[in-house]
C-alpha cells in the first residue's frame, strides 16, 4: 500500500509517500494484523475515540502505525520537495 500526500510547505510543492511494505507470501496476513492491532488499542485504551468512527478518526495515526511496526509490518517515508 503506497500513499501520496501532495500539498505545499513555505510556499513550495512537496509530495510525501509513505509505503506499507510485508514479505512476499505474507499478503493475507496484513489482513489480520490490521484488526488484531485495533483491538488490541481498544482494550488497552490507548489513544482511542469513543463511538462510531472512521479507523484513523478512532485512534492516533502515529500510536497505530508504530503499533504495525511492532507486529513486524516495515514502513517506508519519503518526502520531494519541487514539483510533485
Amino acid at each position: 500500500m503506497v500513499v501520496r500526500v501532495v500539498g505545499r510547505s513555505q510556499g513550495h510543492p512537496v509530495m510525501s509517500t509513505v509505503a506499507v511494505i510485508y514479505k512476499r507470501g505474507l499478503e493475507y496476513w496484513i489482513n489480520g494484523v490490521v484488526p488484531a492491532t485495533l483491538a488490541r488499542l481498544i482494550a488497552e485504551g490507548n489513544s482511542v475515540q469513543p463511538g462510531v468512527n472512521f479507523l484513523l478518526e478512532a485512534v492516533d495515526p502515529a500510536a497505530f502505525l508504530a503499533q504495525l511496526q511492532d507486529a513486524g509490518i516495515e514502513l517506508t517515508e519519503k518526502l520531494d520537495e519541487g514539483t510533485p
